[in-house]
């Protein structure tokens, strides 16, 4: 499946750099010869160099907010496991006392539903 954008990413030959750059870089080679072609190699490959490592930086931008939302999500469904043990407790005891055997299983049937839906939940996007 490709997202959106994913596509003219694709075609491009570089995504920071259309043919016009390449195109610039053939004719300034023309124009000042061989000897320069080092130097203008090196200028070009620095400029490459240096979109990657900010493609780079944005990209492990992307992943630490994708880790913080997934931590997020974890520290809910811990908070919420222990609160259902904790107030499991009394609603065993008031519905035992009250309706008996089925109470009691309806009320653990709901704490484990409650549980099992936000386990299985879509963590959240970054």
């Amino acid at each position: 499946m490709t997202h959106p954008g994913e596509q003219s990413r694709r075609s491009a030959p570089h995504p920071d750099f259309d043919r016009e750059d390449y195109r610039a870089l053939i004719e300034t080679r023309r124009e000042l010869g061989a000897e320069m072609e080092p130097a203008l190699i090196d200028s070009f490959v620095t400029r490459i160099e240096e979109a990657a490592q900010q493609r780079a930086r944005a990209q492990y931008e992307i992943e630490l907010r994708r880790n913080a939302a997934l931590g997020k999500g974890r520290g809910a469904q811990l908070a919420l496991a222990i609160i259902s043990v904790i107030m499991a407790i009394p609603l065993t005891a008031i519905t035992a006392s009250m309706l008996g055997l089925p109470g009691v299983l309806v009320t653990w049937a709901g704490i484990v539903l409650v549980n099992l839906a936000l386990a299985l939940r879509r963590p959240p996007r970054p």
